[in-house]
């Protein structure tokens, strides 16, 4: 999002972005802070939304008509597609998410709004394939096929 708000201009936008990030990394190594435990860093909302979720798959940048599949992510990073092929996940901002579809087939980038559940295709994100996504429910957040 960063990335988007600098192409469009928007400076105060992405200086606010940063400094949410920057909030959001995890402390200084543990031993620099004299902590023998491991210490749990907060989650950011898309990163909660998303793990352990099942969502409606379109095969179009907005999510109209109907639905064509389902995919469902789990906290390791990990996904599992209505059409049997393994995905895979990863949050790369606040709002945004990369998924890639097998070990070859592709990729898609969203721009998920956290408040409707729905995720829509990011075209400024880079060369990926058209899809969104709707919020169907929560799942495990451990893969069943593992």
């Amino acid at each position: 999002m960063k990335d988007r708000l600098t192409k469009n201009g928007d400076l105060m936008g992405a200086l606010a972005v940063d400094a949410e990030i920057n909030r959001l990394k995890p402390p200084a190594a543990l031993s620099e802070l004299g902590v023998d435990a491991p210490v749990e860093t907060a989650k950011s909302p898309l990163q909660s939304l998303m793990d352990g979720s099942r969502w409606e798959w379109f095969n179009s940048p907005e999510p109209v008509g109907e639905g064509r599949n389902w995919v469902e992510f789990y906290k390791n990073g990990e996904g599992h597609s209505g059409w049997a092929v393994p995905l895979r996940y990863t949050v790369t901002g606040l709002d945004t998410l990369k998924v890639t579809i097998g070990e070859a087939d592709g990729t898609c980038f969203f721009v998920v709004d956290t408040a409707k559940k729905i995720a829509r295709h990011d075209p400024t994100a880079g060369a990926g394939f058209p899809r969104s996504m709707v919020y169907e429910k929560r799942i495990s957040s451990t893969n069943p096929n593992k």
